[in-house]
């Protein structure tokens, strides 16, 4: 199932992971735009073969409330949550992140993404962990 709604957090850990792949210019370009965008809660349209809700009632901390999302939605497994994208001044590199928050596990996955010349976008997995050890606050990455 994907939330209807996007929904913030892991900005230090993208800011820091975005300057050392991109370098402290367009990384902090970018870090800046994924902090700022990601502030408040946006709507997210359905691609196929997903199911889309607003599981915002049954959020419970960084999880949700498996027995009341049972209710209405018996047959999930897991919940998706994406960020919005947030691109450097250009237009041509952007940041996404991915939360998938399961009953049992949760990992967070942060994608860099790329315009090719011809228009499309080159996806790259830039870092993928725990849910919790992303969205922490008081740790940072070695240099």
């Amino acid at each position: 199932m994907l939330s209807d709604h996007t929904r913030g957090g892991a900005e230090r850990f993208a800011g820091e992971w975005i300057k050392k792949r991109r370098g402290e210019v367009i990384g902090s370009e970018i870090a800046a735009a994924f902090a700022e965008q990601n502030r408040t809660s946006v709507p997210v349209a359905a691609p196929a073969n997903l199911i889309l809700a607003d599981v915002r009632p049954f959020e419970n901390g960084a999880s949700y409330d498996w027995e009341k999302l049972d209710l209405q939605f018996p047959r999930a497994k897991s919940v998706i949550v994406v960020s919005r994208p947030a691109f450097d001044r250009l237009a041509s590199i952007a940041l996404v992140r991915v939360d998938m928050i399961g009953r049992e596990t949760d990992f967070t996955t942060f994608f860099d993404v790329e315009r090719q010349p011809d228009g499309t976008w080159k996806i790259t997995l830039m870092a993928t962990g725990s849910h919790e050890s992303m969205h922490r606050v008081d740790i940072t990455l070695s240099h």
